[in-house]
Parts: C-alpha cells; sequence; structure tokens
C-alpha cells in the first residue's frame, strides 16, 4: 500500500471516520498513485469516479486538496481546506497544514529564529 494511504487510513481509523469501501476506495488508492507520480490531472480523473455521495468523505476532499495545490488552484484548495477543518475540528495540525498559504514555509522561518 502506498505510504500516503496508509498514513490516512491510520489517521482516519484513529479518529473514527468511517472508512471508503471498494469500489470507491480503489478510485481514492489510485488518485493517491497517480497524484505520487505527479500526475494530478490523471488524480482528479479518479476522484471524479467516486460515487458522489462520497467525495465529501475527508479522506477524498483530503486527496482532493493535494490535487489543488499541486495544480496551484489556491482558493479552491482554501475551500477545501475550510470544510475539513469543519470537518475535523480537533485536528488543531492537519487544520493549520492545510490553511497556510501557498508559499509559506513556517518550518524554515521558525529554524531561522532558532539558533541552534
Amino acid at each position: 500500500m502506498l505510504p500516503n494511504v496508509l498514513a490516512r487510513l491510520v489517521f482516519y481509523m484513529s479518529n473514527r471516520i468511517k472508512p471508503i469501501e471498494p469500489p470507491d476506495s480503489f478510485h481514492l488508492i489510485a488518485a493517491d498513485g497517480w497524484l505520487g507520480l505527479g500526475d494530478h490531472l490523471a488524480a482528479d480523473e479518479e476522484l471524479d469516479k467516486i460515487t458522489p455521495e462520497l467525495r465529501a468523505h475527508p479522506h477524498v476532499l483530503s486527496v482532493r486538496y493535494e490535487i489543488y495545490a499541486k495544480a496551484k488552484k489556491w482558493d479552491g484548495a482554501a475551500e477545501i481546506a475550510g470544510v475539513l477543518v469543519k470537518l475535523m475540528p480537533n485536528n488543531l495540525r492537519l487544520g493549520f497544514v492545510w490553511r497556510m498559504q501557498p508559499g509559506e514555509n513556517l518550518a524554515a522561518e521558525f529554524l531561522k529564529q532558532k539558533r541552534f
């Protein structure tokens, strides 16, 4: 299984979010695979094959967020991030990362300020 998919599955299982079942889960895994290969257009097409009712699932939305970010569609990415924050308000870490503006590298800025 792809590392991103495995990490997402562990995260969502630990947050008690209902997993996506086949065949939709196959499309989700394929979309993540396309992203890993650098093809966000094919990833987007793969997500469009998921049952419409499941397209608002946090797992699907997180992959869609990555697709929008790769395509530099920042308005769409920010909108998805907002939905994810509402769906998972207790996950501050992911909400913060999803809401970051393009080009921000807060980790680098933090390390520059710390003089180890």
